[in-house]
Parts: structure tokens; C-alpha cells; sequence
């Protein structure tokens, strides 16, 4: 038996979000509910469809992963270690999957492939076709970039 508090009344949705009783009350109001009282209790649907109008996350859903890159933090760990490798000509290169599957979460692995192929496409990564596997290194654009995408994040509150 859980000894988690009961989830399905105003009260206890109006406690998760975080706002007050009467301004939960009235927000569902709004939205179209017919409850009245903080011990209205909601169930099934209705009860996903309170939890979406007050902001929180339905039953079921999963939340994000906690280590989720936000897409300049993602290119950052992807340039970055080119940059600091010194991988930024002809004669200096990585294998490209040493861009994208190394320093990445594996469940944004396939995000970081498709944002490296970007940057191929973008002249932000160069590539270097004669060797075996596939070979890049990092541009006089993809340091520009990099630069930029650091400072935007610098000046970030």
C-alpha cells in the first residue's frame, strides 16, 4: 500500500502546482470543470484533462530526461572538444563518431549524429573522404559558431 496522499482532489492538484486552492478552483472554472469545492474529487480523463489545465504533467506521461541538452548546450559538446583536441584542419581530424557518441547521453545520440550532419551541411565541419571511415574536423565558420553559441550562453542569467 502506497502512503502517497490522495491525488485526485482539487485540493491535492491545487497543492502539486503549487497555487492556491481558490485560484486552482477558478482556473478549472474556466477551463470548463464542474467542481465547486477543494474535495471535489476527478478521475479518468477529467483528471488528466485538470492536471493539463493547471500546468502539471498527466499520469503516465514521462517526464523529460533530467540530463537533457538543451540544442546550444548540444553543440557546444559536440564542438568543444574538437576546438580543444585542435582537430581544426585537413591534416588534424577525428573520426566522426567520436563528435557525436562521445560526451552525449546515449538517448540524445541520435539528436547529436543528425546535429553533426548539420554542421557538415551548415560548412561549420569540414570532412575528409579519402580514409576509411568518415574523418572531420572543425572550420574557420564552426570556430565562429562555437564562439557565439558560448557567449550566448555566457550572458545568460
Amino acid at each position: 500500500m502506497s502512503n502517497k496522499p490522495n491525488q485526485n482532489t482539487v485540493r491535492s492538484l491545487a497543492a502539486e502546482a503549487k497555487l492556491p486552492v481558490d485560484d486552482a478552483l477558478i482556473q478549472l472554472q474556466l477551463a470548463g470543470f464542474d467542481v465547486r469545492h477543494s474535495t471535489n474529487k476527478l478521475a479518468g480523463q477529467q483528471l488528466r484533462d485538470a492536471r493539463e489545465a493547471l500546468g502539471l504533467r498527466a499520469w503516465g506521461d514521462k517526464p523529460p530526461p533530467a540530463d537533457r541538452l538543451p540544442g546550444d548546450e548540444l553543440a557546444i559538446r559536440l564542438l568543444r572538444p574538437l576546438r580543444e583536441k585542435g582537430k581544426l584542419a585537413r591534416n588534424y581530424h577525428t573520426e566522426i563518431a567520436n563528435v557525436w557518441a562521445h560526451g552525449v547521453p546515449p538517448h540524445q545520440r541520435a539528436e547529436a549524429q543528425a546535429m553533426t550532419e548539420a554542421f557538415l551541411r551548415d560548412g561549420l565541419l569540414e570532412e575528409k573522404r579519402n580514409v576509411g571511415q568518415r574523418h572531420v574536423w572543425m572550420t574557420q565558420e564552426g570556430l565562429l559558431y562555437l564562439a557565439q553559441v558560448e557567449q550566448r550562453l555566457k550572458d545568460l542569467p
